[in-house]
């Protein structure tokens, strides 16, 4: 079975603000991944906003291959979680 096809920007251009005000830094970002389709808007200087959907569709790229950095949490023993709530009383 073939690989999914990975999140592509698809279309980012210049748009006008979707609350209405006068504001004339909007874009409009289009997403497709195969037969799902994203639309956005955000606002900023072009550079910016490009490299903000670029960094999202990297994250939406990772998370659907399973590479997405995750949390690793330590579990303490009991004594050491005793001390270290009352370490934090204290300050």
């Amino acid at each position: 079975m073939p690989a999914a096809r990975p999140f592509e920007i698809v279309a980012l251009e210049q748009t006008e603000s979707p609350d209405g005000s006068d504001a004339d830094d909007w874009y409009r970002y289009e997403l497709t991944q195969g037969t799902t389709t994203i639309t956005g808007y955000k606002q900023g200087e072009a550079d910016e906003v490009r490299e903000e959907v670029t960094s999202l569709v990297s994250r939406l790229n990772e998370r659907r291959a399973g590479k997405t950095s995750r949390v690793h949490l330590t579990r303490i023993g009991r004594k050491s979680q005793a001390r270290a709530q009352a370490a934090s009383r204290k300050n």
